[in-house]
């Protein structure tokens, strides 16, 4: 990845700590490698942070939110940026060390009530980026470049799947990424624009059918991947949602096991079923569609961006998609609030779109 965004010897000085080394952290601790990025590893499994470091040669610690509240690492303190790559429902804890440390820091984190909290934390010299990833994340990026153009905007759709591409069960599903923000998401209010009016909606409601590349998929309401694109463009466009595309009858089994089952109340046991019964695959296709309306050039008009992105080796090791997409969606605006030395409560959608998609890590991705 040498030349990217053309400060090679910037980023082979920088530090990173990298809190996660699951499905996605790896991924994110491979790309950093790649870029010649030094990086600490921290996981709670020890085994999983001494596995990752000694393939990549990165140092690892074992990960205890509660001491290093109390006596944090060393480590921490050289640190250009705290990446959290847990699930949400520990990563306030992670934003609460890093603004006690005044830390940068970025998370994935698509869980609305978590991010909220997270962007309510004192920051002082330094930057918070919530809610990075690829939705939330990334999808708000690549709309930006598309309803910029725009001097009128009537309608934004957002919509992000990332599918198996062999499935053989009746969910059409497998496990690609971390299942408690799988369920966090279907079971959570969704934050939309509708009739230039901020509303909540249910998720799994609004169900559509919707084709790309000739193949048909369904696509449905799911929480967090708009990020804060409503707070961006409220008073702007009278209408925005996101929505997750799926393979088709996903919505509808999904439906029976929260509501008829009542595993509703019982999330933890949604995910411990899913997990023993679900297979996980790098065989992945992530599918990236962002629909515009409004009047452009003194027209009525429709722009749409769509982007396919597959599995496939990265360093001798086989990724999903869905794991590529989501490090890239956290790296690259990283990398740009670092080398502009960017301040403050930060939104993925501040940032200049074009030096985000033109990092390298975007365009090998996405091809973008």
């Amino acid at each position: 990845m040498a030349g990217a965004l053309g400060f090679d010897y910037y980023f082979i000085s920088m530090k990173i700590a990298l809190f996660g080394c699951g499905k996605i952290g790896t991924a994110i601790a491979t790309l950093l490698k790649s870029f010649k990025i030094e990086t600490f590893l921290f996981d709670k499994n020890i085994e999983q942070a001494k596995y990752l470091g000694e393939l990549l040669g990165f140092r690892y610690e074992k990960l205890d939110l509660d001491k290093f509240s109390q006596t944090p690492p060393k480590i921490l303190r050289q640190v250009d940026c705290l990446i959290c790559a847990l699930p949400f429902s520990v990563t306030f804890k992670c934003a609460e060390l890093a603004a006690d440390l005044g830390l940068n820091y970025a998370d994935l984190t698509e869980d609305i009530e978590t991010s909220e909290k997270i962007r309510k934390l004192p920051v002082k010299k330094n930057f918070f980026l919530t809610q990075c990833g690829l939705a939330p994340g990334l999808i708000s990026v690549f709309a930006k470049r598309i309803y910029s153009q725009f001097e009128k905007l009537e309608e934004v759709k957002l919509r992000v799947g990332a599918l198996p591409l062999y499935p053989s069960n009746a969910l059409k599903y497998n496990i690609t990424w971390s299942t408690e923000g799988l369920i966090n998401e279907y079971l959570q209010d969704c934050v939309v624009i509708k009739d230039g009016k901020i509303k909540t909606v249910p998720a799994l409601e609004d169900l559509e059918t919707i084709i790309i590349d000739g193949a048909t998929y369904e696509a449905f309401n799911t929480s967090g991947g708009l990020g804060t694109l409503h707070k961006t463009l409220e008073g702007k466009v009278e209408n925005l949602n996101y929505k997750t595309i799926r393979h088709l009858n996903h919505c509808h089994y999904i439906k029976f096991l929260l509501n008829d089952l009542k595993l509703r109340q019982k999330p933890d046991l949604l995910v411990d079923i899913l997990e023993s019964a679900l297979p996980t695959t790098p065989q992945d296709k992530c599918i990236v569609y962002v629909e515009v309306k409004g009047v452009k050039d003194r027209k009525y008009q429709q722009l749409t961006f769509s982007r396919t992105v597959y599995h496939r080796t990265v360093a001798k090791k086989d990724f999903s998609a869905i794991q590529l997409c989501t490090a890239a969606g956290v790296i690259a605006p990283v990398l740009i609030a670092l080398k502009q030395n960017l301040r403050g409560s930060l939104r993925v959608e501040d940032l200049n779109q074009e030096e985000v998609l033109n990092t390298k890590v975007v365009k090998q991705i996405f091809n973008a």
